[in-house]
């Protein structure tokens, strides 16, 4: 019996060689150096041309410390005008609040003198025309318009009122006071009486 010849059959053909795939490389990286232009200088005017805001809160003196602040800083004038708007701006809010606050406390003024135990009450009309009766006898035309000042509103102040009211009570009464009118001697007696280390000698 013949061995076995080792062989391959016709149909079996020979295996493709395996090829492996190229690496990826890459490309470099060109770094382009940046050009910095420097900003150019600001302009540092002679003179400042500084415009206030309308109804602006802020003084001329005031105008003067910004723009001596500005020219120390090399503001230009266009810089300088910004910080004019940013101090108005604060100044405003600032006048704003402390408007807002006061207001509250001329308020409670009000709420004070018609509970006080003395002038408030069934005796807060009373008291608030003797108050007035006071002053218009001995007080001076700028201290009245302090007093009726809408803003400030001191005319309310319970204090003040509790004092011209107890004047009145002690040292006016219906045969000595008219409205409107009062002699010459009366007044100067009564000034006497009120004040008497600044009375006069004649």
């Amino acid at each position: 019996m013949r061995a076995k010849e080792n062989f391959m059959p016709e149909e079996v053909a020979a295996a493709p060689a395996v090829v492996a795939p190229a690496p990826v490389v890459d490309p470099p990286v060109v770094i382009t150096p940046q050009v910095i232009t420097p900003a150019p200088a600001p302009v540092v005017p002679e003179k400042y041309e500084l415009k206030k805001p309308k109804d602006s809160p802020l003084s001329d003196a005031r105008i003067e410390k910004i723009a001596a602040f500005a020219r120390k800083q090399g503001f230009s004038n266009e810089k300088a005008q910004e910080l004019v708007e940013e101090q108005n701006q604060l100044l405003s809010e600032d006048r704003s609040e402390r408007s807002n606050d006061y207001t509250k406390l001329a308020d409670s003024w009000q709420t004070q003198a018609k509970s006080d135990k003395e002038i408030g009450g069934k005796n807060y009309d009373e008291s608030v025309a003797m108050a007035k009766r006071v002053v218009e006898m001995f007080a001076d035309d700028e201290f009245k318009r302090i007093l009726t000042d809408k803003t400030a509103r001191l005319g309310d102040n319970p204090y003040l009122i509790k004092i011209f009211s107890r004047i009145g009570r002690k040292y006016l009464s219906e045969s000595k006071f008219v409205e409107g009118t009062q002699s010459t001697d009366k007044q100067r007696s009564m000034a006497e009486r009120l004040y008497p280390n600044h009375a006069k000698e004649e």
